[in-house]
């Protein structure tokens, strides 16, 4: 509405005034476009990193531990628990990029699961790609397309280790059901301990 008063004002005003309304009006627009472009750089270059999720991950998880074990069925519930999606709103939105939450109902209607999709945002607010996490804590790449899914390949990180050094854990455990385990961390990671995080993916 305004723009159209300054361009109506252009026209019926004397030559003099007319001209300065011109160039205010110009200004205005130039101006616009600008920060428009700046946004759609700041967009276009951005790399989310899944750190900022991994609290959404925990705060899923915290929220089921309080609930009898169902999840929370969108962020609106999570967002109002003090700093549970932080730096996310209750929409999914940051200054980091975005989430799209979307919760896995069982036959009877409870929340038993969740996925996260996670990525840069474009410049109207949509997710132009994004990586997948669920309730594992493992992170999938888009690969051949830009929305990732539960097949995708892995991206490899410390929760991806975690969850194979645990899963070598219990198989070894179950060969070997007289083995000790170390009590400490410094223990475990002897190199005369049969079992340790450089064997994990070779004993599974």
């Amino acid at each position: 509405m305004g723009h159209v008063f300054l361009f109506w004002a252009a026209i019926h005003l004397s030559p003099s005034l007319s001209g300065v309304v011109t160039w205010f009006t110009s200004g205005i627009a130039i101006a616009a476009l600008v920060l428009a472009m700046i946004r759609l750089e700041d967009v276009r270059h951005h790399n989310m990193t899944p750190n900022a999720v991994y609290g959404v991950v925990a705060c899923a998880e915290s929220y089921a531990d309080n609930h009898r074990g169902e999840y929370p069925d969108s962020l609106q519930i999570m967002s109002q628990i003090p700093n549970c999606l932080f730096p996310f709103d209750a929409a999914g939105h940051s200054h980091a990029g975005q989430i799209r939450f979307t919760p896995v109902r069982s036959g009877g209607g409870a929340v038993t699961g969740y996925s996260i999709l996670f990525g840069p945002r474009t410049f109207f607010g949509n997710l132009k790609t994004a990586e997948y996490v669920d309730r594992t804590s493992i992170i999938h790449k888009p690969k051949g397309h830009p929305i990732a899914t539960q097949s995708d390949p892995v991206r490899e990180n410390v929760s991806t280790s975690l969850v194979v050094w645990s899963q070598c854990l219990l198989k070894y455990g179950e060969t070997h059901p007289g083995i000790r385990y170390p009590s400490t961390l410094p223990d475990m990671l002897k190199p005369d301990w049969p079992f340790g995080p450089w064997a994990s993916k070779k004993m599974i």
